[in-house]
């Protein structure tokens, strides 16, 4: 435990000194790590069968996007009204708001699909294809995680360290993102699943009947 203080240390020093190399080092690495357990953890996929490229275009894309989001977190708190600004809570929901509502749907996800989609050598018109077929699953799937991780963000995390904790974040939405992105929704059955056994209620004829029942 003491040996792990002074790298953290070190570490947000570097967040300081040298932020756009520390984020987009720690982002590639991260998306990187989300690919192989998408890959194999959940995909059920072996060294043979392991996708390379696939692996290859998050890691890049998720060190390239780090210096966007670099840019887009500092650029937030200089939009927003003082009114907004007052208490870091509202801050953070209107922060939160405008990355998911804005800036993903006009330029984060046509920048993922265009970038890779190239790294595994689609064109840009198969790549754009694939956006339109999977951006509604994909935008559900990014607010519900998004939403409240962006509010937590912009509201208590220090602006030096938002897109590494960003990046942390990312861990899970990339095997999300990954997943969905090279097979879609997982299919699910909801009318078999809301198809309850019926139950069935029977009288037995030779059960007797009151007379003042047989008159009703």
């Amino acid at each position: 435990m003491l040996a792990i203080r002074p790298a953290i240390a070190r570490y947000n020093k570097l967040l300081v000194d040298r932020p756009v190399i520390t984020n987009a080092v720690t982002a590639g690495l991260l998306g990187m790590t989300g690919d192989a357990v998408c890959q194999f953890g959940i995909e059920g996929k072996t060294l043979a069968t392991f996708d390379t490229n696939r692996m290859l275009s998050m890691a890049t894309f998720s060190a390239f996007y780090s210096r966007v989001n670099f840019k887009l977190f500092q650029l937030y708190p200089r939009i927003l009204p003082a009114v907004v600004k007052r208490k870091p809570l509202g801050e953070g929901v209107a922060s939160s708001l405008i990355d998911n509502l804005v800036h993903s749907p006009l330029l984060y996800l046509p920048t993922f699909f265009l970038w890779t989609g190239a790294v595994e050598g689609k064109t840009i018109s198969r790549s754009m294809e694939d956006m339109c077929e999977q951006f509604s699953t994909i935008m559900q799937s990014l607010l519900l995680i998004w939403l409240p991780v962006n509010t937590f963000t912009f509201s208590v995390v220090p602006q030096s360290q938002r897109v590494c904790f960003v990046a942390v974040a990312n861990l899970v939405w990339n095997i999300v993102l990954d997943h969905l992105h090279h097979h879609g929704a997982p299919d699910f059955d909801f009318k078999k699943w809301l198809d309850l056994p019926s139950i069935s209620f029977e009288i037995p004829s030779d059960i007797p009947v009151s007379p003042a029942v047989a008159l009703a």
